[in-house]
């Protein structure tokens, strides 16, 4: 279940980089572009939030990046999934 916390960031990056490549003068396609990807990751997100819950809303941690490491401090860069997170990710999703 952890592997899917990467997509939804990966695909709205995806579709911010096909953006870049799109000439300016075409901002029918830019427009299409990113209301195409927001509204897959609508539907991503909730697809993924309804099987979330129903195998009972576990909380996702996701430990990406390790920035610094010593022997007393571990500073990295992770993902974390819980109830809170799946609101505002689905709110947010919805408001774009």
């Amino acid at each position: 279940m952890n592997e899917f916390l990467q997509f939804f960031i990966l695909f709205p990056f995806l579709g911010f980089i096909i953006s870049l490549f799109l000439p300016e003068a075409k901002e029918k396609t830019i427009s299409w572009t990113a209301f195409g990807t927001v509204f897959l990751q609508l539907i991503g997100i909730t697809a993924f939030i309804i099987w979330w819950l129903f195998e009972g809303a576990p909380d996702l941690n996701l430990v990406e990046l390790s920035v610094l490491k010593t022997a007393h401090y571990e500073f990295f860069i992770d993902f974390y999934f819980d109830k809170v997170s799946a609101v505002y990710l689905f709110i947010g999703a919805l408001l774009t």
